[in-house]
């Protein structure tokens, strides 16, 4: 309270000219505004007059009634354009105004006070009976109020309609009208015969890919589905969801941190699980650059849990959804990922090769960004529309890949279904959008014109920010599949003791909460993370040069299609 406070006194004083463009601000021009100001100062004079002549003071103005009038208004003025009580769109800067107002106000009586006795004792007369004066004050700045709390309520009328406009503008949006390219399309026989009847764990099941799965997974009749997230209220309201329209639908809500070894082995147990899509993740990339020791324990211990559960507890598929950042990842969320997908491939293989009993098929999906996702700029986009502008875009040339949340979804499981174990299976997503581009079309497919109507402000690259995400690696290969959007990135799988090493310490790092000792063991796992716009740029100062070296103690043994 007292910073509000604070901040009003500072605006009120500031006495700076807060004036914006007109046609975007639609409100009342300096002058237009002093013009109207002037009038309802020459209404309260009157009214003052009126008043008390009505009482049988016929000299409230003294004896040159016009002339003393008027010199109440122009010192009126004066004070005004001193205050600039113009300034600032009307019914933008109310409170602003409202104490600019107030201000000038008592100025102008304090002045007129003066002047007033200085004219008794000189000239034995005065120039305004005091009452008139004090009335004069109440009148003028009720007016002057009254107006002022007219037009903020005229102006938050039509702001309100506008906003209104806007919302149901951008909310006609059709997600594919974004993409320029036709929907990808998938049969669903091979999906059925894997999926039905089965028990099916989804990870991160309440958010906006998770939960896609999951209605996904209806269709295709399975034996239940065990919906794990850590978020209350997206969970909860995923529940109400299905409850309402598949109320004979066997789901289980469960509430977990994927890092909670003890809790995930409770209902490995509880529930004989054929199926896992590990969907939960920490995905913003600014917010995992501050938070790089929690990126860790819920990209990769959580996912190195529910893969040794995997296999322990004899579970047929495990389909882990990575992401185009973790293809030479310039931040810790894209780093984290590709950290997690060399312990899920090289455990796979190590599995493989000592012909372990377990028949765990462990499979990578990567993808770029899902539209109107949460996190996405879509949603963002098309807040910021409803809100009338800014549009924020960090660069002018950043780029990215799209694809829809139900394209994302479909090739999950069609990839998961296709999988024989140790695949990074990467989807084509067609051409790179460029984030301007797609910031501009949005405001124009709502019907308004960018830069007149809605501005688009450049905020400059975030923390791990590139201007552009890679699908496969210089050093990779690609092979495509009887799918012609799905491909097998080729890559080299690692010795499973090394990483699983690595990763322990890691985690153990993690735990102890030292980001800066955490993300330089992250870059000795994975050696072309190269920080880009972070606080650990510094880290790769001291390794560019050992990373072919880093690269061949990590003792690449196996080769896998």
């Amino acid at each position: 309270m007292k910073n509000k406070l604070r901040n009003a006194l500072n605006s009120i004083l500031s006495f700076r000219d807060d004036e914006l463009d007109l046609p975007k601000a639609n409100f009342i021009s300096k002058w237009g505004m002093l013009s109207i100001d002037v009038i309802l100062l020459i209404c309260a004079s009157l009214f003052t007059i009126s008043f008390l002549q009505d009482l049988d003071i016929n000299t409230p103005f003294g004896t040159n009634i016009i002339l003393n009038m008027l010199l109440a208004v122009s010192t009126n003025f004066v004070f005004m354009v001193i205050f600039k009580t113009y300034s600032g769109p009307i019914g933008y800067s109310f409170l602003t105004d409202v104490g600019r107002i107030l201000l000038s106000s008592i100025s102008t009586f304090i002045l007129l006070i003066l002047l007033n006795y200085v004219y008794a004792i000189s000239l034995g007369e005065k120039l305004f009976l005091n009452a008139s004066l004090v009335l004069y004050l109440f009148f003028s700045y009720t007016f002057l109020f009254s107006f002022r709390l007219v037009v903020k309520h005229i102006s938050e009328y039509f702001r309100f309609k506008r906003k209104a406009s806007l919302s149901k503008q951008v909310q006609n949006l059709q997600i594919e009208d974004i993409l320029e390219r036709e929907p990808i399309e998938f049969g669903g026989e091979e999906k059925e015969s894997q999926i039905k009847g089965k028990t099916i764990l989804v990870t991160g099941g309440a958010g906006s890919i998770g939960s896609e799965i999951v209605r996904l997974l209806i269709q295709f009749k399975p034996k239940a589905i065990l919906v794990l997230d850590q978020a209350e209220t997206p969970l909860y309201n995923l529940k109400i969801e299905l409850e309402s329209n598949f109320p004979d639908l066997n789901v289980k809500y469960i509430i977990c941190d994927v890092s909670n070894r003890n809790r995930l082995i409770t209902f490995f147990k509880a529930y004989k699980i054929d199926i896992i899509y590990h969907a939960a993740a920490y995905k913003h990339v600014p917010l995992m650059e501050e938070n790089s020791a929690e990126a860790i324990l819920t990209n990769i211990y959580g996912t190195k849990n529910l893969a040794d559960l995997a296999i322990q507890y004899n579970v047929s598929r495990f389909v882990f959804i990575s992401t185009d950042k973790a293809i030479n990842p310039s931040n810790v969320m894209g780093a984290s990922k590709r950290a997690a997908e060399m312990y899920v491939q090289s455990l796979d293989y190590n599995i493989n090769k000592l012909k372990s009993t377990t028949s765990t098929k462990f499979i990578i999906t990567r993808f770029g960004n899902v539209l109107d996702s949460n996190g996405s700029v879509v949603p963002l986009f098309k807040k910021q529309i409803e809100d009338g502008g800014p549009v924020t875009v960090s660069h002018p040339d950043i780029i990215r890949y799209f694809m829809t949340i139900t394209e994302a979804c479909q090739l999950v499981l069609e990839a998961g279904t296709m999988g024989h174990g140790g695949e990074i299976y990467i989807f084509d997503m067609g051409s790179p959008i460029k984030i301007m581009n797609l910031a501009i079309k949005m405001i124009k497919l709502a019907g308004l014109v960018p830069n007149k109507d809605i501005d688009i402000k450049i905020t400059g690259l975030r923390p791990g920010e590139k201007l552009y995400e890679e699908l496969i690696s210089d050093s990779s290969e690609v092979i495509p599949t009887y799918h012609k959007k799905i491909f097998i990135n080729k890559v080299d799988i690692e010795s499973f003791s090394l990483v699983n090493d690595k990763v322990n310490d890691l985690i153990n790092a993690a735990t102890s909460l030292k980001d800066t000792e955490v993300v330089t063991m992250l870059k000795d796992l994975v050696p072309e993370f190269i920080s880009k716009n972070s606080e650990f740029e510094c880290l790769d100062k001291t390794r560019l040069s050992s990373f072919t070296r880093t690269k061949e103690n990590l003792k690449i043994i196996h080769t896998k299609p």
